[in-house]
């Protein structure tokens, strides 16, 4: 069942985004209220999808298996598949600023923007091809600084959300963590690769 969802995201994507929506319609009798809503329930499959995008090499690492094997086979195309949703939760935001007649701040437009054009970045340079004409380091360069300004990002908005006051607290606080956990994840990775170099290089001496 992981390996078929693994293998299928797109479809789970588009599935879970029409019952959000079929939900949000159904709930909300102004439509301003409705896109609303799903803007923010489409930034959180996103982040959902990011988390296991950016986590699979670590994973791996910390836990090598057939999941984490899997994980990490597939991570491109969940890297797609992110920018899939994403799309969608853009599509959800214009259309909120549209029939709110509100205007976003400059600096969500910036930042959020940026974001943006880095993850079409990675989504348009996930193949092979891609890797042979910008060359393995250029590739790798691009592809970790995207994942890390989308990071950034993602954990930015979540602790704007926990300091305001109210209800979006709750979120903010729930997005921190798993964001929080996403770098606790790759740092953790990284420490125990290279101990393990280590040891190798003391056995082999």
């Amino acid at each position: 069942m992981k390996n078929v969802v693994l293998r299928h995201p797109f479809h789970l994507v588009t599935l879970v985004s029409v019952a959000l929506l079929v939900w949000a319609w159904a709930g909300y009798e102004q439509p301003v209220d409705a896109t609303q809503a799903m803007t923010r329930l489409t930034a959180r499959v996103s982040a959902i999808i990011f988390f296991f995008v950016f986590t699979a090499s670590s994973w791996h690492r910390l836990s090598p298996g057939e999941w984490s094997a899997s994980l990490l086979k597939n991570r491109r195309r969940l890297g797609v598949t992110f920018a899939y949703s994403h799309t969608l939760h853009l599509c959800c935001f214009i259309a909120f600023f549209w029939l709110s007649g509100g205007r976003p701040l400059l600096s969500t437009v910036i930042i959020g923007g940026g974001a943006y054009v880095a993850m079409y970045a990675m989504a348009l340079t996930s193949n092979d091809r891609a890797v042979k004409k910008l060359g393995a380091k250029n590739w790798k360069r691009l592809h970790k600084f995207g994942a890390y300004y989308l990071w950034l990002v993602f954990f930015l908005t979540y602790l704007t959300r926990f300091l305001k006051a109210g209800d979006s607290m709750a979120v903010g606080a729930a997005g921190m963590t798993l964001f929080l956990a996403m770098a606790l994840l790759s740092i953790a990775a990284a420490v125990f690769t290279r101990r393990r170099l280590a040891q190798v290089s003391t056995d082999t001496r």
